[in-house]
């Protein structure tokens, strides 16, 4: 599938989104924090914003996208890294067309007050979650508002509260996301992936790791049930529209929802193969209906990990990655401790195989980059 259709995509990092709209000949001009070597070969042209400790910095992001389009007429589609700061897509919408959701529909959906009373309203099941500090001797974990990739979660220890932080108790079972398509015609669940937590940087031990999609009959048909008609609950009170994913924790027959994020979510490409996801979601706002099918319901499961710097180190400039890495670094640039080096694939007939090789290929990976120390 091709068409003449450009748009400026713009996030923490928006390999997988650029990747996608490749597929559905959709040109386009990325922002992110990296311009990596993915990134570059699947647009127009690339630049990097820079990165505030929560998110991308709006300053540098206007900027970039001034740089891009200084005739404002390309369309904006935005990825994860900009929940903490919902007013610069107020500036964005302003001059141009946005396709994603409003900053109001953001901020609603992010602030925690706001979220997890619509949750309690609507009987969706969910953590006791507050703003207050906890005086009682539950596990709680404290997050910032608006963070995004998990380096923002800690375990609460006592810390003061700020207003930007709020408070979550810690439920055991596995986090699972769900990938979604909202649009006026009909809500779909493409997929499921189950998550798991980085365990490079001991002091951010719920840094997102990586992911592998699933088999939908993993999920009991009662919880299946359940979790479909609450996401439409939850859609519909938001009025979402496009790619979406919901973050769950599934503990034997019970489930509780962690939190939506309202923007296409990392673990799409999981589920993706010829037909463009991104291609769908843009559609959503040009009011057409698309129907997308997960590779899983052909018996192939995706998982991908990321490779996190264990030290300084740089990359050299005679290496070649592996056909099974993205998000691949230049040649001479210096990755400092705990920064993302790069993304391991891997593909097989069920999700257990694909989560093994997976794990074998971050192993690999971590190997070889301990020879990188500057």
């Amino acid at each position: 599938m091709s068409d003449d259709r450009l748009c400026i995509i713009v996030g923490l990092s928006v390999r997988s989104l650029a990747v996608s709209a490749a597929k559905a000949g959709i040109g386009v001009y990325a922002i992110d924090c990296f311009a990596d070597l993915d990134v570059d070969a699947n647009s127009i042209r690339s630049k990097i914003a820079d990165w505030d400790e929560i998110g991308i910095d709006s300053e540098s992001l206007l900027k970039a996208i001034e740089k891009c389009d200084p005739q404002t007429q390309l369309p904006v589609i935005f990825g994860g890294g900009l929940e903490h700061t919902p007013s610069v897509l107020d500036q964005i919408s302003q001059h141009r067309r946005l396709l994603g959701n409003s900053a109001e529909t953001i901020r609603k959906v992010c602030e925690p007050k706001i979220f997890f009373a619509a949750l309690t309203k609507l009987g969706v099941p969910h953590p006791a979650t507050q703003l207050s500090t906890p005086v009682d001797d539950k596990t709680w974990l404290i997050k910032t508002i608006g963070g995004s990739g998990g380096i923002h979660i800690e375990r609460y220890l006592n810390q003061k509260n700020t207003s930007g932080n709020y408070f979550q108790c810690c439920l055991q079972g596995k986090t699972i996301t769900a990938t979604v398509l909202a649009s006026e015609y009909d809500n779909q669940i493409v997929g499921f992936s189950e998550q798991w937590c980085s365990e490079v940087d001991e002091d951010r031990p719920f840094t997102y790791g990586g992911a592998v999609s699933i088999d939908c009959q993993q999920i009991s048909k009662s919880l299946l049930i359940s979790i479909k008609q609450h996401i439409n609950d939850v859609i519909s009170f938001f009025r979402l529209r496009g790619l979406l994913s919901f973050d769950m924790i599934i503990d034997g027959d019970s489930w509780y929802l962690l939190e939506v994020n309202p923007r296409p979510g990392f673990t799409f490409e999981l589920h993706e193969g010829d037909d463009s996801f991104i291609g769908a979601h843009w559609d959503v706002f040009d009011a057409k209906h698309s129907e997308l099918r997960s590779i899983s319901l052909d018996g192939i499961f995706r998982a991908h990990y990321i490779v996190y710097a264990s030290d300084n180190i740089r990359v050299p400039i005679d290496w070649e990655w592996p056909h099974w890495v993205t998000d691949q670094n230049r040649a001479e640039v210096s990755i400092s401790k705990f920064e993302p080096l790069c993304t391991v694939n891997a593909e097989n007939s069920t999700s257990e195989s694909a989560k093994q090789m997976v794990l074998e290929r971050h192993r690999a990976m971590t190997d070889i980059t301990s020879d990188w120390i500057e």
